[in-house]
Protein backbone atom coordinates (compact mmCIF):
# COMPACT_ATOMS: atom_id res chain seq x y z
CA UNK A 1 0.00 0.00 0.00
CA UNK A 2 2.67 2.33 0.81
CA UNK A 3 4.77 1.48 -2.05
CA UNK A 4 1.42 2.43 -4.39
CA UNK A 5 0.83 5.43 -3.01
CA UNK A 6 4.04 6.89 -3.42
CA UNK A 7 3.64 5.31 -7.56
CA UNK A 8 0.21 7.79 -7.56
CA UNK A 9 2.24 10.81 -6.00
CA UNK A 10 2.45 13.62 -8.56
CA UNK A 11 5.83 15.65 -7.85
CA UNK A 12 5.51 19.64 -7.46
CA UNK A 13 7.18 20.31 -10.79
CA UNK A 14 5.05 18.45 -12.88
CA UNK A 15 1.80 19.36 -10.69
CA UNK A 16 2.28 22.77 -10.97
CA UNK A 17 3.76 22.96 -14.82
CA UNK A 18 0.35 20.80 -15.82
CA UNK A 19 -1.89 23.17 -13.97
CA UNK A 20 -0.60 26.33 -15.41
CA UNK A 21 -2.12 25.83 -18.75
CA UNK A 22 -5.41 24.93 -16.87
CA UNK A 23 -5.04 28.16 -14.84
CA UNK A 24 -4.44 30.52 -17.61
CA UNK A 25 -7.33 28.94 -19.66
CA UNK A 26 -9.81 29.49 -16.49
CA UNK A 27 -9.16 33.01 -16.60
CA UNK A 28 -9.63 33.33 -20.12
CA UNK A 29 -12.50 32.06 -19.45
CA UNK A 30 -13.67 34.62 -16.78
CA UNK A 31 -12.61 37.10 -18.90
CA UNK A 32 -14.43 36.53 -21.79
CA UNK A 33 -17.60 36.27 -19.60
CA UNK A 34 -17.32 40.01 -19.53
CA UNK A 35 -17.56 40.30 -23.77
CA UNK A 36 -21.55 40.75 -23.48
CA UNK A 37 -21.15 43.95 -21.36
CA UNK A 38 -18.33 45.43 -23.46
CA UNK A 39 -19.94 44.96 -26.51
CA UNK A 40 -22.84 46.14 -25.16
CA UNK A 41 -22.07 49.05 -23.08
CA UNK A 42 -18.61 50.17 -25.19
CA UNK A 43 -19.39 49.07 -28.69
CA UNK A 44 -23.13 50.01 -28.36
CA UNK A 45 -23.87 46.48 -30.03
CA UNK A 46 -27.64 45.49 -29.51
CA UNK A 47 -27.77 42.29 -26.98
CA UNK A 48 -29.45 40.10 -29.50
CA UNK A 49 -26.47 40.99 -32.24
CA UNK A 50 -23.95 39.66 -29.78
CA UNK A 51 -26.52 36.54 -28.92
CA UNK A 52 -26.20 35.84 -32.81
CA UNK A 53 -22.94 36.45 -32.97
CA UNK A 54 -21.77 33.73 -30.20
CA UNK A 55 -24.55 31.49 -31.74
CA UNK A 56 -23.42 31.39 -35.07
CA UNK A 57 -19.63 31.09 -33.93
CA UNK A 58 -20.62 27.97 -32.78
CA UNK A 59 -22.05 26.82 -36.11
CA UNK A 60 -18.59 27.18 -36.95
CA UNK A 61 -17.38 24.72 -33.92
CA UNK A 62 -19.52 22.36 -35.12
CA UNK A 63 -16.50 21.84 -38.11
CA UNK A 64 -13.64 22.82 -35.89
CA UNK A 65 -14.77 20.78 -32.39
CA UNK A 66 -15.33 17.24 -34.64
CA UNK A 67 -12.54 18.07 -36.94
CA UNK A 68 -10.18 18.66 -33.85
CA UNK A 69 -10.70 15.69 -32.43
CA UNK A 70 -10.32 13.76 -35.93
CA UNK A 71 -7.04 15.42 -35.62
CA UNK A 72 -5.77 14.50 -32.46
CA UNK A 73 -6.70 10.90 -32.53
CA UNK A 74 -4.41 10.61 -35.60
CA UNK A 75 -1.45 12.93 -34.65
CA UNK A 76 1.89 10.99 -33.96
CA UNK A 77 4.98 12.98 -33.59
CA UNK A 78 8.36 13.27 -31.57
CA UNK A 79 6.60 15.68 -28.79
CA UNK A 80 3.34 13.11 -28.03
CA UNK A 81 -0.38 12.93 -29.11
CA UNK A 82 -1.31 16.48 -27.44
CA UNK A 83 1.22 18.01 -26.08
CA UNK A 84 2.05 19.90 -29.25
CA UNK A 85 -1.37 21.55 -29.90
CA UNK A 86 -0.40 23.65 -25.81
CA UNK A 87 1.12 26.49 -28.19
CA UNK A 88 -2.15 27.36 -29.41
CA UNK A 89 -2.31 29.08 -25.65
CA UNK A 90 -0.71 32.12 -27.17
CA UNK A 91 -3.01 32.36 -29.76
CA UNK A 92 -5.88 32.45 -27.51
CA UNK A 93 -4.55 35.35 -25.14
CA UNK A 94 -3.12 37.16 -28.44
CA UNK A 95 -6.55 37.41 -30.26
CA UNK A 96 -8.49 37.80 -26.51
CA UNK A 97 -6.76 41.05 -26.15
CA UNK A 98 -7.79 42.08 -30.12
CA UNK A 99 -11.41 40.98 -29.37
CA UNK A 100 -11.65 43.81 -26.73
CA UNK A 101 -9.27 46.27 -28.19
CA UNK A 102 -11.65 46.92 -31.29
CA UNK A 103 -11.69 50.95 -32.31
CA UNK A 104 -14.15 52.99 -31.50
CA UNK A 105 -14.15 54.93 -34.60
CA UNK A 106 -14.94 51.57 -36.71
CA UNK A 107 -18.96 51.05 -37.73
CA UNK A 108 -21.20 48.70 -36.68
CA UNK A 109 -21.03 46.46 -39.71
CA UNK A 110 -17.26 46.42 -39.13
CA UNK A 111 -17.70 45.86 -35.01
CA UNK A 112 -19.40 42.74 -35.76
CA UNK A 113 -16.77 41.26 -38.23
CA UNK A 114 -14.31 41.70 -35.44
CA UNK A 115 -16.13 40.67 -32.70
CA UNK A 116 -17.59 37.56 -34.41
CA UNK A 117 -13.75 36.88 -36.36
CA UNK A 118 -12.25 37.18 -33.06
CA UNK A 119 -14.17 35.55 -31.28
CA UNK A 120 -14.04 32.52 -33.79
CA UNK A 121 -10.58 32.82 -33.79
CA UNK A 122 -10.35 32.34 -29.24
CA UNK A 123 -12.97 29.53 -29.13
CA UNK A 124 -13.21 27.61 -32.55
CA UNK A 125 -9.40 27.38 -33.37
CA UNK A 126 -6.78 27.58 -30.49
CA UNK A 127 -9.02 27.14 -27.70
CA UNK A 128 -10.44 23.84 -29.45
CA UNK A 129 -7.42 22.80 -30.34
CA UNK A 130 -6.46 22.79 -26.86
CA UNK A 131 -9.01 21.09 -25.37
CA UNK A 132 -9.50 18.60 -27.73
CA UNK A 133 -5.97 17.76 -26.65
CA UNK A 134 -6.23 17.99 -23.15
CA UNK A 135 -7.29 14.21 -22.68
CA UNK A 136 -4.81 12.61 -24.49
CA UNK A 137 -2.53 14.58 -23.20
CA UNK A 138 -3.18 14.10 -19.39
CA UNK A 139 -3.30 10.33 -19.96
CA UNK A 140 -0.25 10.12 -21.58
CA UNK A 141 1.75 12.03 -19.06
CA UNK A 142 0.27 10.54 -15.50
CA UNK A 143 -0.58 6.95 -14.49
CA UNK A 144 -3.80 6.37 -13.50
CA UNK A 145 -3.82 6.32 -9.83
CA UNK A 146 -2.43 10.11 -9.99
CA UNK A 147 -5.39 10.98 -12.40
CA UNK A 148 -8.02 11.65 -9.34
CA UNK A 149 -5.18 13.83 -7.70
CA UNK A 150 -4.77 16.04 -10.42
CA UNK A 151 -8.40 16.24 -10.92
CA UNK A 152 -9.15 17.33 -7.25
CA UNK A 153 -5.87 19.08 -6.49
CA UNK A 154 -5.07 20.09 -9.53
CA UNK A 155 -8.59 22.12 -9.86
CA UNK A 156 -7.92 23.53 -6.62
CA UNK A 157 -4.97 25.34 -7.91
CA UNK A 158 -7.24 25.90 -10.70
CA UNK A 159 -9.97 27.36 -9.00
CA UNK A 160 -7.75 30.13 -6.88
CA UNK A 161 -5.95 31.08 -9.77
CA UNK A 162 -9.53 32.14 -11.83
CA UNK A 163 -10.39 33.55 -8.43
CA UNK A 164 -7.68 35.92 -8.39
CA UNK A 165 -8.97 37.07 -12.01
CA UNK A 166 -12.66 37.06 -10.39
CA UNK A 167 -11.52 39.48 -7.79
CA UNK A 168 -9.42 41.56 -9.26
CA UNK A 169 -11.50 41.76 -12.85
CA UNK A 170 -14.21 43.99 -11.63
CA UNK A 171 -12.54 45.97 -10.11
CA UNK A 172 -9.72 47.25 -12.16
CA UNK A 173 -12.88 47.39 -15.03
CA UNK A 174 -14.74 49.76 -13.25
CA UNK A 175 -11.61 51.72 -12.50
CA UNK A 176 -10.24 51.46 -16.19
CA UNK A 177 -12.71 50.72 -18.84
CA UNK A 178 -13.82 53.84 -19.12
CA UNK A 179 -12.90 54.19 -22.57
CA UNK A 180 -11.59 51.85 -25.54
CA UNK A 181 -8.32 52.05 -24.91
CA UNK A 182 -9.17 51.52 -20.92
CA UNK A 183 -10.45 48.07 -22.10
CA UNK A 184 -7.54 47.17 -24.01
CA UNK A 185 -5.23 47.99 -21.12
CA UNK A 186 -7.13 46.22 -18.80
CA UNK A 187 -6.60 43.00 -20.98
CA UNK A 188 -3.06 43.37 -21.76
CA UNK A 189 -2.84 43.44 -18.29
CA UNK A 190 -3.81 39.99 -18.00
CA UNK A 191 -2.91 38.73 -21.12
CA UNK A 192 0.88 39.28 -21.20
CA UNK A 193 1.36 37.10 -17.66
CA UNK A 194 -1.36 34.36 -18.16
CA UNK A 195 0.24 33.82 -21.87
CA UNK A 196 3.44 33.48 -20.24
CA UNK A 197 1.91 30.90 -17.29
CA UNK A 198 -0.10 29.12 -19.66
CA UNK A 199 2.62 28.30 -21.89
CA UNK A 200 4.82 26.44 -18.91
CA UNK A 201 3.28 22.91 -19.23
CA UNK A 202 4.47 22.50 -22.78
CA UNK A 203 7.75 23.05 -21.89
CA UNK A 204 8.12 20.84 -18.61
CA UNK A 205 5.47 18.34 -19.20
CA UNK A 206 5.96 14.98 -21.02
CA UNK A 207 4.08 12.27 -23.26
CA UNK A 208 6.20 9.59 -21.06
CA UNK A 209 3.46 6.54 -20.82
CA UNK A 210 2.54 4.57 -23.85
CA UNK A 211 -0.78 3.75 -24.43
CA UNK A 212 -1.56 0.37 -26.81
CA UNK A 213 -3.89 1.54 -28.77
CA UNK A 214 -1.61 4.35 -30.19
CA UNK A 215 0.34 1.58 -32.11
CA UNK A 216 -2.92 -0.37 -33.31
CA UNK A 217 -6.38 2.06 -33.52
CA UNK A 218 -6.98 3.67 -37.09
CA UNK A 219 -9.36 6.31 -36.59
CA UNK A 220 -11.99 7.01 -38.87
CA UNK A 221 -14.55 9.72 -39.15
CA UNK A 222 -17.51 6.73 -39.44
CA UNK A 223 -15.99 5.36 -36.28
CA UNK A 224 -16.37 8.58 -34.74
CA UNK A 225 -20.26 8.77 -35.68
CA UNK A 226 -20.36 4.64 -34.80
CA UNK A 227 -18.87 5.13 -31.19
CA UNK A 228 -21.39 8.34 -30.82
CA UNK A 229 -24.56 6.37 -31.52
CA UNK A 230 -23.46 3.45 -29.57
CA UNK A 231 -22.16 5.04 -26.04
CA UNK A 232 -25.83 7.39 -24.39
CA UNK A 233 -23.14 8.08 -21.83
CA UNK A 234 -21.37 10.75 -23.33
CA UNK A 235 -24.75 12.31 -24.46
CA UNK A 236 -25.45 12.39 -20.56
CA UNK A 237 -22.00 14.19 -19.91
CA UNK A 238 -22.11 16.56 -23.27
CA UNK A 239 -25.58 17.86 -22.61
CA UNK A 240 -24.34 18.58 -18.76
CA UNK A 241 -21.75 20.32 -19.91
CA UNK A 242 -24.14 22.53 -22.39
CA UNK A 243 -26.32 23.30 -19.18
CA UNK A 244 -23.75 24.53 -17.37
CA UNK A 245 -21.94 26.31 -20.07
CA UNK A 246 -25.36 28.31 -20.96
CA UNK A 247 -25.38 29.48 -17.49
CA UNK A 248 -21.70 30.26 -17.28
CA UNK A 249 -22.06 32.50 -21.16
CA UNK A 250 -24.84 34.00 -20.43
CA UNK A 251 -22.63 36.60 -18.62
CA UNK A 252 -25.70 37.75 -16.42
CA UNK A 253 -23.32 38.90 -13.47
CA UNK A 254 -22.25 41.91 -14.04
CA UNK A 255 -25.26 43.36 -15.03
CA UNK A 256 -26.79 41.77 -11.86
CA UNK A 257 -24.63 43.59 -9.57
CA UNK A 258 -24.18 47.03 -11.66
CA UNK A 259 -27.45 47.69 -12.30
CA UNK A 260 -29.83 45.61 -9.48
CA UNK A 261 -26.77 45.68 -6.48
CA UNK A 262 -25.69 48.69 -7.86
CA UNK A 263 -21.68 48.56 -7.32
CA UNK A 264 -20.06 45.74 -9.84
CA UNK A 265 -17.17 46.12 -7.41
CA UNK A 266 -18.96 44.22 -5.42
CA UNK A 267 -18.95 41.44 -7.99
CA UNK A 268 -15.24 40.89 -7.08
CA UNK A 269 -15.70 41.16 -3.57
CA UNK A 270 -18.46 38.35 -4.13
CA UNK A 271 -16.17 36.07 -6.01
CA UNK A 272 -13.47 36.16 -2.89
CA UNK A 273 -15.90 34.44 -0.63
CA UNK A 274 -14.84 31.15 -2.86
CA UNK A 275 -11.82 31.43 -0.78
CA UNK A 276 -13.65 29.73 1.98
CA UNK A 277 -15.21 26.76 -0.45
CA UNK A 278 -11.33 25.75 -1.48
CA UNK A 279 -10.79 23.26 1.64
CA UNK A 280 -13.37 21.40 0.59
CA UNK A 281 -10.99 20.32 -2.69
CA UNK A 282 -9.21 17.54 -0.07
CA UNK A 283 -12.03 16.26 1.01
CA UNK A 284 -12.89 14.84 -2.76
CA UNK A 285 -10.64 11.95 -2.96
CA UNK A 286 -11.95 10.85 0.21
CA UNK A 287 -15.81 11.44 -0.97
CA UNK A 288 -14.99 9.21 -4.57
CA UNK A 289 -14.14 6.38 -2.30
CA UNK A 290 -17.49 6.62 -0.20
CA UNK A 291 -19.71 7.37 -3.13
CA UNK A 292 -19.72 7.32 -6.86
CA UNK A 293 -18.86 10.30 -9.05
CA UNK A 294 -22.25 11.06 -10.16
CA UNK A 295 -23.61 10.70 -6.50
CA UNK A 296 -21.24 13.77 -5.45
CA UNK A 297 -22.26 15.63 -9.08
CA UNK A 298 -26.13 15.18 -8.18
CA UNK A 299 -25.63 16.65 -4.44
CA UNK A 300 -23.47 19.37 -6.23
CA UNK A 301 -26.48 19.50 -8.72
CA UNK A 302 -29.07 20.09 -5.39
CA UNK A 303 -26.74 23.33 -4.32
CA UNK A 304 -26.77 24.76 -7.29
CA UNK A 305 -30.44 24.92 -7.71
CA UNK A 306 -30.35 26.34 -4.03
CA UNK A 307 -27.99 28.86 -4.21
CA UNK A 308 -29.71 30.05 -7.84
CA UNK A 309 -33.04 30.66 -6.20
CA UNK A 310 -31.50 32.41 -3.20
CA UNK A 311 -29.47 34.83 -5.95
CA UNK A 312 -32.84 35.65 -7.15
CA UNK A 313 -34.42 36.06 -4.07
CA UNK A 314 -31.70 38.51 -2.95
CA UNK A 315 -32.18 41.11 -4.98
CA UNK A 316 -29.45 43.80 -3.60
CA UNK A 317 -29.13 42.01 -0.19
CA UNK A 318 -25.24 41.72 0.89
CA UNK A 319 -25.75 38.93 3.26
CA UNK A 320 -28.44 36.95 1.38
CA UNK A 321 -25.91 37.30 -1.58
CA UNK A 322 -23.32 36.31 0.02
CA UNK A 323 -24.76 32.88 1.60
CA UNK A 324 -26.76 32.17 -2.11
CA UNK A 325 -23.07 32.49 -3.32
CA UNK A 326 -21.46 30.11 -1.10
CA UNK A 327 -24.05 27.32 -1.88
CA UNK A 328 -23.99 27.60 -5.33
CA UNK A 329 -20.08 28.17 -5.44
CA UNK A 330 -19.94 24.70 -3.30
CA UNK A 331 -22.43 23.36 -5.69
CA UNK A 332 -20.09 23.46 -8.95
CA UNK A 333 -17.52 22.03 -7.91
CA UNK A 334 -17.79 18.36 -8.43
CA UNK A 335 -19.28 18.67 -11.96
CA UNK A 336 -16.42 21.09 -12.22
CA UNK A 337 -13.18 18.79 -11.39
CA UNK A 338 -15.29 15.54 -12.48
CA UNK A 339 -15.60 15.58 -16.01
CA UNK A 340 -12.26 14.58 -17.25
CA UNK A 341 -12.75 11.61 -15.12
CA UNK A 342 -16.31 11.10 -16.83
CA UNK A 343 -14.65 11.71 -20.23
CA UNK A 344 -12.06 8.75 -19.04
CA UNK A 345 -14.92 6.34 -17.90
CA UNK A 346 -16.66 7.09 -21.20
CA UNK A 347 -13.48 5.98 -23.27
CA UNK A 348 -13.18 3.11 -21.05
CA UNK A 349 -16.98 1.57 -21.89
CA UNK A 350 -15.81 2.08 -25.39
CA UNK A 351 -13.11 -0.06 -24.82
CA UNK A 352 -15.13 -2.73 -23.21
CA UNK A 353 -17.93 -2.36 -25.87
CA UNK A 354 -14.90 -3.36 -28.37
CA UNK A 355 -15.02 0.21 -30.28
CA UNK A 356 -12.18 2.44 -30.33
CA UNK A 357 -11.59 4.62 -26.92
CA UNK A 358 -11.53 8.41 -28.97
CA UNK A 359 -10.45 10.40 -26.30
CA UNK A 360 -9.83 12.81 -28.61
CA UNK A 361 -13.16 12.83 -30.27
CA UNK A 362 -15.25 12.39 -26.97
CA UNK A 363 -13.02 15.74 -25.68
CA UNK A 364 -13.86 17.83 -28.76
CA UNK A 365 -17.37 16.38 -29.14
CA UNK A 366 -18.10 17.38 -25.36
CA UNK A 367 -16.74 20.86 -26.17
CA UNK A 368 -18.28 21.25 -28.91
CA UNK A 369 -22.23 20.37 -26.81
CA UNK A 370 -20.24 22.93 -24.26
CA UNK A 371 -20.26 25.79 -26.87
CA UNK A 372 -23.47 25.57 -28.31
CA UNK A 373 -24.50 25.58 -25.33
CA UNK A 374 -22.56 29.04 -25.10
CA UNK A 375 -24.27 30.19 -27.99
CA UNK A 376 -27.47 28.97 -26.77
CA UNK A 377 -26.85 31.27 -23.54
CA UNK A 378 -25.75 34.20 -24.91
CA UNK A 379 -28.14 34.67 -27.28
CA UNK A 380 -30.92 34.37 -24.83
CA UNK A 381 -29.98 36.68 -22.46
CA UNK A 382 -29.51 39.48 -25.23
CA UNK A 383 -33.13 38.59 -26.46
CA UNK A 384 -34.48 38.71 -22.74
CA UNK A 385 -32.54 42.22 -22.37
CA UNK A 386 -33.70 43.80 -25.76
CA UNK A 387 -37.50 42.60 -25.07
CA UNK A 388 -37.01 44.23 -21.57
CA UNK A 389 -36.35 47.29 -22.83
CA UNK A 390 -32.73 47.18 -21.73
CA UNK A 391 -30.78 50.20 -22.60
CA UNK A 392 -26.55 49.88 -22.83
CA UNK A 393 -24.74 52.22 -20.72
CA UNK A 394 -27.70 53.82 -19.01
CA UNK A 395 -27.27 54.93 -15.46
CA UNK A 396 -30.92 53.66 -14.63
CA UNK A 397 -32.85 50.86 -15.93
CA UNK A 398 -36.74 50.28 -16.32
CA UNK A 399 -38.21 47.88 -13.74
CA UNK A 400 -39.38 45.32 -16.12
CA UNK A 401 -35.07 45.65 -17.47
CA UNK A 402 -34.01 44.62 -13.46
CA UNK A 403 -36.66 41.81 -12.94
CA UNK A 404 -35.05 40.28 -16.23
CA UNK A 405 -31.72 40.92 -14.68
CA UNK A 406 -32.64 39.04 -11.70
CA UNK A 407 -34.66 36.01 -13.48
CA UNK A 408 -31.49 35.51 -15.77
CA UNK A 409 -29.13 35.48 -12.71
CA UNK A 410 -31.81 33.04 -10.51
CA UNK A 411 -34.27 31.06 -11.86
CA UNK A 412 -33.50 30.31 -15.12
CA UNK A 413 -30.26 28.72 -14.24
CA UNK A 414 -32.23 26.73 -11.49
CA UNK A 415 -34.05 25.26 -14.13
CA UNK A 416 -31.43 24.16 -16.10
CA UNK A 417 -29.35 22.41 -13.31
CA UNK A 418 -32.68 20.98 -12.48
CA UNK A 419 -31.95 19.08 -15.41
CA UNK A 420 -28.12 18.79 -15.36
CA UNK A 421 -29.58 16.71 -12.46
CA UNK A 422 -31.77 14.61 -13.92
CA UNK A 423 -29.23 13.65 -16.52
CA UNK A 424 -26.40 12.91 -14.03
CA UNK A 425 -29.06 10.29 -12.38
CA UNK A 426 -29.13 8.86 -15.88
CA UNK A 427 -25.62 8.84 -15.63
CA UNK A 428 -25.08 6.55 -12.68
CA UNK A 429 -26.04 3.66 -14.39
CA UNK A 430 -22.51 3.58 -15.73
CA UNK A 431 -20.93 4.46 -12.82
CA UNK A 432 -22.15 1.11 -11.19
CA UNK A 433 -21.05 -0.77 -14.16
CA UNK A 434 -17.32 0.69 -13.36
CA UNK A 435 -15.80 -1.90 -11.19
CA UNK A 436 -17.09 -4.73 -13.61
CA UNK A 437 -15.50 -2.58 -16.81
CA UNK A 438 -12.60 -2.17 -15.30
CA UNK A 439 -11.99 -5.97 -13.74
CA UNK A 440 -13.09 -7.03 -17.37
CA UNK A 441 -10.29 -4.32 -19.03
CA UNK A 442 -7.54 -5.52 -16.28
CA UNK A 443 -7.46 -8.88 -17.66
CA UNK A 444 -7.94 -8.92 -21.22
CA UNK A 445 -4.70 -6.04 -21.75
CA UNK A 446 -2.90 -8.66 -18.77
CA UNK A 447 -3.93 -11.70 -21.73
CA UNK A 448 -2.59 -9.44 -24.57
Amino acid sequence: MEKKNNQDKIGAKKFFAWQSRAVSSACCVVILGYLRIYCTDQLALSGTVIGIILLLSNVVDAVTDLTAGYLVDRTKSRLGKGRPYELCILGVWLCTWLLYSCPPAFNTTIKIVWVFVLYIFVNSVFNTLLNSAATPYMVRAFKKGQLVRLASFGGLITMVGSMVVSISFPILMARLAVSAKGWSTLIAIYAVPLAVIGIMRFFFVKEEIVIEEDAVEKVSIKSIFTVLKKNPYIWMVALCQMLEGTVTSMGVGTYFYTYVVGNVEIMGMMMAISIFVIPLMFIVPALLKKMTKSRLILIGTALQVAGAVGLFLAGASIPVLVVASLIGGIGVLPITFLVDLQILDCCNYNEWKKLPRLEGSFASFRNFITKCGNGIGGLVLGVMLDLSGYVGGAQVQTDSAIMTIRLAMGIVPALMYAVVGILTWFYGRLDNQLPQIESDLAAHRANV
